[in-house]
């Protein structure tokens, strides 16, 4: 929305109101369901991982303990207290762990709006369609004006030659 108001977008690249109505489910959804949900799934990963948990909670009870004199109640005094907070090295870590492994919005789907090519690190190899049992490999992945694309969040945040063999343990 910023940049659609800015002078410097690009006529291309401004989202028209169709495409920001079509978006609208996302954006409720995004705002509400999801953080009860990662919240729910956050609970109870730390409940099934104790030693976590214990590091977690030991974090801020630090953090509690440094501030327990703490009479002023200010807007400014809690603005500097949730700015202390916001750099809780372990707590970043444990939230990002949170949404890594169970994140509230598991996959989405997108429309292409045009012809294009996705590029890929290293070579595909397909062995499927007309090319079952032949072996070809691309450069980038065609897609057509009008083709869905499944964007599996899910399965990125779990995949192992990126995170490793124990990728789906709540680290």
């Amino acid at each position: 929305m910023a940049s659609n108001l800015s002078p410097n977008t690009p006529a291309d690249l401004v989202i028209t109101d169709d495409e920001i109505c079509n978006h609208i489910n996302t954006f409720l959804f995004a705002g509400s369901d999801t953080t009860s949900i990662g919240l729910a799934w956050g609970l109870l990963l730390l409940a099934q991982n104790p030693d976590i948990q214990s590091k977690l909670r030991d974090e801020l009870v630090g953090l509690a303990e440094a501030h327990a004199d703490d009479d002023d109640t200010t807007t400014e005094s809690s603005a500097q207290l949730f700015a202390i907070i916001d750099k809780l090295p372990y707590l970043e870590n444990v939230c990002r762990e949170i949404l890594r492994i169970i994140p509230p919005v598991h996959s989405t789907i997108r429309v292409a709006l045009k012809d294009d090519v996705i590029p890929v690190s290293e070579p595909l190899k397909y062995e499927s369609g007309k090319w079952k049992g032949k072996e070809r490999h691309v450069d980038g992945i065609r897609i057509a004006k009008g083709e869905y694309i499944h964007v599996p969040i899910e399965a990125f945040n779990l995949v192992k030659h990126v995170w490793g063999e124990d990728s789906h343990d709540f680290k």
